[in-house]
């Protein structure tokens, strides 16, 4: 009856661990700072989604800003 509730929840768990690896290699690459890493990493790991979107868009706002 519920075959397909698995294949979510694991697509789910899948992209959330992509996204936190993604945001950490983001972060890595625009050379954050240690104190950065761990705390947007401790964000992207509790806020799945919405954690990893705001890494990116902060981290873009702020190098718009100092160059």
């Amino acid at each position: 009856m519920f075959y397909e509730e698995p294949l979510v929840v694991g697509v789910l768990g899948l992209s959330h661990v992509v996204l936190m690896l993604a945001a950490w290699i983001y972060l890595y690459r625009k050379a954050a700072t240690a104190r950065d890493l761990i705390f947007w990493g401790i964000i992207v790991y509790f806020i799945p989604y919405l954690g990893a979107a705001a890494v990116f868009g902060y981290f873009r706002r702020r190098n718009k800003e100092t160059f």
